[in-house]
């Protein structure tokens, strides 16, 4: 099995989330990811393409952020999927840009 390019896990606001590789829960509810508040864990698998396990995760970090702002709920599932796909193609498209918010970025 390859090695995992998932990181294991990330912090917002101080709160530490965890990140897991769970393709057979997904792929019994038919998703491609999804996040869990109450276990602090965002999950997703790595058995589609790269750039759609990459928008993916932009997609549940925007559900995070989202719960985690004053107006909770605010943002709707279609603006999310919509930003999430955006914000990789930009930030893909565009490594001058990528450069300019993350200097010394080596991501391809």
């Amino acid at each position: 099995m390859p090695q995992s390019r998932l990181p294991k896990g990330f912090r917002y606001h101080g709160v530490d989330w965890a990140i897991k590789d769970d393709e057979n829960r997904l792929h019994d509810d038919k998703r491609y990811g999804a996040t869990n508040f109450q276990a602090l864990e965002v999950s997703l698998t790595e058995a589609h393409a790269w750039p759609h396990v990459a928008i993916t995760m932009l997609h549940e970090l925007m559900h995070v952020v989202d719960a985690g702002n004053d107006a909770e709920g605010f943002t709707t599932e279609d603006f999310i999927s919509l930003f999430s796909r955006g914000l990789y193609a930009v930030l893909t498209d565009n490594p001058e840009l990528r450069q300019f918010i993350w200097p010394g970025d080596t991501v391809p």
